[in-house]
């Protein structure tokens, strides 16, 4: 079995991580909410380190029914915290992601060094 720590990788940079689960029931207008942030996202020097859509979920806390998770990561916290209250972000979001999205899951937030 091939195992791999991403912060051992040559060139990795610290990064604030974190991990989300969502239920989405709207896959079209989530596509287009990806579509409209991912620019920003990547002026932020953020980005999307892994998706997956759930197959099968086995165990959630307080029953919370997710079908997407993901790691987005910053540089740090602060630049996080501006990306999500940049004007253009919210009004992607409002358009897009909110029509989308039923429930949304932090479940895990680290620094990586």
């Amino acid at each position: 079995m091939a195992t791999r720590d991403d912060a051992d990788q040559p060139g990795s940079a610290p990064r604030h991580v974190t991990l989300v689960g969502l239920h989405v029931h709207d896959d079209a207008l989530y596509d287009e909410y990806r579509a409209g942030m991912s620019p920003l996202l990547e002026q932020y020097g953020g980005q999307f380190e892994y998706d997956v859509v759930v197959g099968q979920l086995l165990k959630s806390k307080d029953g919370a029914l997710i079908n997407r998770v993901f790691t987005i990561s910053f540089p740090d916290a602060k630049t996080k915290a501006r990306f999500f209250s940049d004007p253009r972000y919210l009004a992607v979001r409002e358009e897009f992601f909110d029509a989308a999205v039923s429930l949304v899951v932090t479940m895990g937030v680290l620094h990586r060094e």
